[in-house]
């Protein structure tokens, strides 16, 4: 595996956790804490994992062109390109704003219509994001 795909992974995990923040600290508000740590720097890591998912969907869409056998593997980087778009730009927002590329209303608007996904896609990321992971590491 390449530098880059570990990069995804990195940033997929702590984007998965940033999304589940409000739901550790429903359950250990200590954890939180820590986590929470991570918010101001939530943009650049969505910034992170939208270039790495263009680059590591590069990748994947190579291996599969050169007769690859698509397994779950594959499946789940699928699943998680999809989870990092939705998380990248729900945490890439708040960088937009700052930059002044995106008004509050805008940002505002799609936080409401991705905020229902939020959590589901936040435990997708984190599950995925570690089996890649192993399975790197294994293989």
């Amino acid at each position: 595996m390449h530098g880059m795909f570990y990069a995804f992974l990195a940033t997929l995990i702590a984007s998965g956790i940033l999304a589940l923040v409000d739901l550790i600290r429903q359950k250990n508000p200590d954890a939180a804490k820590g986590i929470e740590m991570l918010a101001p720097a939530s943009g650049w890591i969505g910034l992170g994992l939208l270039v790495s998912i263009v680059v590591t969907l590069i990748q994947v869409l190579r291996s599969m062109s050169h007769g690859a056998v698509i397994n779950l593997s594959y499946i789940i980087v699928l699943v998680a390109l999809g989870c990092g778009v939705i998380l990248g730009l729900l945490q890439i927002t708040g960088l937009l704003k700052q930059f002044g590329v995106m008004d509050d209303a805008k940002a505002a608007e799609l936080d409401k219509k991705l905020l229902p996904i939020k959590v589901p896609v936040g435990i997708v990321a984190v599950l995925s994001g570690i089996y890649l992971f192993l399975f790197s590491i294994i293989q």
